[in-house]
């Protein structure tokens, strides 16, 4: 059954139309520009994702149109990278684990929110992820490469990459794991180099926002109080980490340990890329991605978060609380799914007005953030395709929800016959 819903759950994800939108616009005028003239518009973003889309480019020029293949290069890289996932885990995983895995990745994490855009986060985020995973299940050192590539398309995960880099040398004890940093930087300084004759882009450095409500707004570069930047990136309603990735709060040290050693090195491996995202990105004046859907930097959040419920959900707790705890956040996770694929689209006029002069309501305020105005906005209008995401993530909800509330219930049986045994017996009272 979870072979056949991954199926359904690709094909749902395919009937998305593509929408070029702010950065993704420049990337796709950049990619047509250096292709059809043979000039780079000098755009601010690295070009290494948009030129692994070059082999669709052409064939749009073949079959329907240049935008149609181009705008579903991350649906594609998506699809790739789940298996890619199966194939580096077959092995060494169970398979209900790695199905369920794969299926929360497709109903229940951020990824459905950015399959419909020409950005270049689902790129780096199923690079990195795959990579690692390749790395250390599989033991293939070769895939190292795909990890320096995802970085190199998105240099600001750098200090992700070195988290990870310093993890493996005091594990192995190994000096040789600094050649991947190493390479990661030749990458992105010859990148810049060839394109702008600097070993520096201080186009980021340059750059800034409005000046809002929020006192620290309109700086430059990273200047964003860390503190607050901290905060804000875990908790803020319509961005936090906490509210868009909750699977990253389960425990699941001792039952990862139970699967694969492997398998708890690579998860801590995820978590620290990603702390090392969130370190980088407290500082940065953009740190909620602007007017994008959710926190768009951390992306790849959504992997670790996906195996640790997939785990958890595999092998359910004997003790019914923890088991709520856990379909608590498997309700949370489909619900960002949900809301990624069919409110992602629907941009509250009220944080564009005055020049984003309100912004800040739409990344603090409850009734004001993606996850939490359709309750209070609603949507104007529901497609064919918003139909059937609803109904895919919901079958997929009570898949996942079933072997919970089963592991749940036959320990509450036996619990209330004994409550009824030794409080409901009348013989067992005394005056």
């Amino acid at each position: 059954m979870d072979t056949a819903l991954i199926f359904l759950g690709v094909v749902v994800l395919a009937t998305a139309t593509p929408v070029s939108l702010a950065d993704g616009a420049m990337r796709y005028r950049a990619l047509n520009t250096l292709l059809l003239r043979g000039t780079d518009t000098k755009m601010q973003y690295s070009f290494i994702g948009p030129l692994f889309s070059a082999p669709l480019w052409y064939l749009g020029g073949v079959v329907k149109t240049h935008w149609w293949w181009v705008g579903r290069f991350n649906l594609i890289v998506f699809v790739l990278g789940l298996l890619a996932f199966w194939l580096i885990f077959k092995r060494d995983l169970e398979a209900g684990i790695v199905r369920k895995f794969i299926l929360l990745l497709i109903a229940a994490s951020m990824f459905p929110a950015h399959l419909i855009y020409y950005y270049g986060d689902v790129f780096t985020a199923v690079l990195v992820g795959t990579g690692l995973a390749a790395v250390m299940v599989r033991r293939k050192q070769a895939a190292w490469a795909a990890v320096v590539i995802g970085v190199a398309n998105t240099p600001a995960t750098l200090g992700g990459l070195a988290l990870v880099i310093g993890k493996r040398i005091l594990d192995s004890r190994r000096l040789r794991y600094v050649l991947v940093g190493i390479g990661a930087l030749v990458l992105i300084i010859g990148e810049t180099w060839i394109r702008r004759h600097q070993f520096i882009d201080r186009a980021y450095l340059n750059s800034h926002g409005y000046k809002t409500l929020a006192p620290y707004s309109g700086r430059s570069g990273f200047g964003y109080p860390f503190a607050f930047g901290l905060i804000s990136i875990l908790f803020s309603f319509g961005k936090g980490l906490v509210f868009f990735v909750p699977g990253l709060l389960l425990p699941v040290r001792r039952a990862l340990q139970r699967v694969s050693a492997e398998m708890w090195r690579l998860y801590l491996l995820w978590l620290l890329f990603v702390a090392g995202l969130v370190l980088v990105y407290s500082r940065w004046w953009a740190w909620q991605g602007g007017g994008f859907w959710g926190p768009r930097f951390f992306l790849l959040a959504s992997i670790p978060a996906s195996m640790a419920l997939a785990v958890r959900i595999h092998r359910p707790s004997s003790k019914a609380l923890p088991n709520l705890l856990v379909m608590a956040i498997l309700a949370l996770s489909i619900w960002v799914g949900i809301n990624g694929a069919v409110y992602s689209r629907a941009r509250l006029r009220l944080c564009r007005t005055n020049h984003f002069r309100l912004e800040e309501l739409c990344f603090f305020v409850p009734e004001f953030s993606v996850l939490w105005r359709p309750f209070a906005y609603g949507k104007d209008t529901i497609t064919p395709h918003d139909f059937a995401f609803i109904a895919f993530a919901l079958v997929v909800f009570l898949r996942m929800a079933a072997p919970l509330v089963k592991a749940s219930v036959s320990p509450s049986r036996a619990g209330w016959a004994r409550a009824r045994a030794d409080y409901f017996r009348l013989s067992a009272w005394r005056p």
